[in-house]
């Protein structure tokens, strides 16, 4: 038997490794219920276990707490089990869990960035042979920030799911049509304004999105290398525009502060997460923050009679165990 106590919901939830039972979790049960179950498929456990779980990320937002949990309780369960599984075979559970028990199309990012994140580093993934690199990043006197909207999403939701089968139509459709490509991620800007006829406008939309994201990521890489945070700015103004009319995942309030934030001191800001609510991210110059802070809590004050919740936050490590006992 394994119990779970939330301090965060006051809540707890029973559950057997060999048979997680779903239908009765709380809905951050689901998640402990589908990590324990799915270990359990992989690497065995053979005692019950008292879980308690407490964290400190906005539940809900688009920080991935949901990632951050199903990865902090794989971990745990790897170590207590002394089990041999590497990163790479653990995040790959955790991307199993929201495909298996919580019906969501996910990939990897979200498990990986938590699981192989360094203090101070840039973590550039490559997910067409799950690689990765590290950029030391100097932020100067720039900072990130987090805004929240205050509008609750879940990932779950239909939409989200609705744009991932719209982009693996266009990929079958350009496929079909003659195109050369295996992936989304091999489609290049030449092909689809080339091929466009085969789609549908939608289409076009949704991977002209992600065709030219890629690109804004490999500029950001230059533009943190170079310490040029005017051009990391305007990439990131660019990003949000593409996800609010390309990918069509935004929503008003995200639209209002991504506008709101940008001016003296804040170079440029996007949506994060899944969209449809959430938050944020903002480049700040530090010596701007209380006049950023003023503008933003201004903004969404006089449109939604409310002030965003902002949060600061570093580069740090991923996925740590910290033994208590020794």
């Amino acid at each position: 038997m394994i119990k779970a106590v939330s301090l965060d919901f006051n809540e707890d939830y029973i559950t057997e490794s060999s048979d997680a039972n779903l239908a009765t979790a709380p809905a951050w049960g689901r998640y402990v219920a589908g990590a324990i179950k799915t270990f359990n498929e992989h690497g065995g456990i053979t005692v019950g276990w008292n879980l308690v779980i407490h964290g400190n990320l906005p539940i809900g937002v688009g920080l991935s707490s949901s990632a951050a949990l199903e990865m902090a309780i794989l971990n745990t369960l790897r170590g207590a089990t002394r089990s041999s599984m590497d990163d790479l075979e653990l995040i790959k559970l955790g991307q199993q869990v929201e495909h298996q028990y919580l019906g969501l199309s996910s990939g990897l990012l979200d498990q990986y960035a938590i699981q192989f994140s360094q203090a101070g580093q840039l973590l550039l993934l490559d997910f067409f042979d799950l690689t990765h690199s590290y950029t030391p990043v100097s932020m100067k006197n720039f900072r990130w920030v987090i805004v929240d909207s205050g509008v609750r999403r879940e990932l779950t939701d239909s939409r989200y799911e609705q744009r991932v089968q719209e982009c693996r139509a266009g990929l079958a459709a350009l496929r079909s049509a003659g195109v050369p490509v295996e992936t989304i991620r091999d489609i290049t800007a030449e092909q689809l304004e080339k091929y466009k006829s085969a789609l549908t406008g939608l289409q076009v939309n949704r991977l002209w999105h992600v065709v030219s994201e890629n690109n804004r990521v490999v500029e950001a890489v230059k533009a943190l290398k170079n310490g040029d945070f005017n051009y990391l700015g305007a990439l990131l103004k660019a990003s949000h525009a593409s996800l609010r009319d390309d990918y069509a995942v935004s929503c008003p309030e995200l639209d209002l502060l991504a506008a709101a934030v940008v001016g003296p001191g804040c170079p440029g800001a996007r949506m994060m997460g899944g969209g449809f609510g959430g938050c944020i991210i903002a480049l700040v110059a530090e010596k701007s923050w209380d006049i950023f802070k003023r503008r933003v809590e201004a903004a969404y004050q006089n449109a939604y009679f409310r002030k965003p919740k902002i949060y600061k936050f570093d580069l740090v490590d991923g996925a740590i165990l910290i033994d208590l006992q020794n």
